[in-house]
């Protein structure tokens, strides 16, 4: 068995070379990979380790997990939940990584959406999609939705 944050144990059912998971077992979620990965990271020693390097700036695993829990509070906080459609406005930047894992640990669904559609197009998706509630920056939303 490989070690390492990505590793998973596996019960077998009893079949030799059956190593599927039993009917007991969550598949693992995108976020809870990410957070095994920071613990390992700090396990070896690494807790500085480059997570996300974009045009506005890098963040390590353990910042990247710091911002986005801050946030996933903030959403809960303002009537996010589970299941949730979440639009995300935001230029491609270090933002849109925080806010990605932010829903995804709040177990909610995100959106992206394409900063040149315009206020009409991005009123009509979100409505279509049903999304609760929209992640931007003020800037963005102002200059998008008016």
């Amino acid at each position: 068995m490989t070690s390492g944050p990505h590793s998973a144990e596996r019960h077998h059912t009893g079949t030799p070379g059956n190593d599927h998971q039993t009917p007991h077992e969550e598949t693992p979620r995108l976020d809870g990979l990410f957070e095994a990965g920071c613990e390992w990271l700090t396990a070896q020693g690494q807790p500085d380790h480059v997570a996300v390097h974009a045009a506005d700036g890098q963040l390590t695993y353990h910042e990247l997990d710091s911002l986005a829990n801050q946030l996933a509070r903030h959403l809960l906080a303002h009537g996010a939940a589970p299941g949730d459609r979440v639009g995300l406005l935001l230029d491609q930047g270090v933002d849109t990584y925080i806010a990605m894992l932010a829903v995804l640990k709040i177990q909610a669904v995100y959106i992206l959406i394409n900063l040149e559609f315009p206020a009409t197009l991005i009123d009509h998706l979100s409505t279509r999609a049903g999304m609760r509630m929209l992640v931007s920056e003020t800037s963005l939303a102002e200059r998008q939705i008016g």
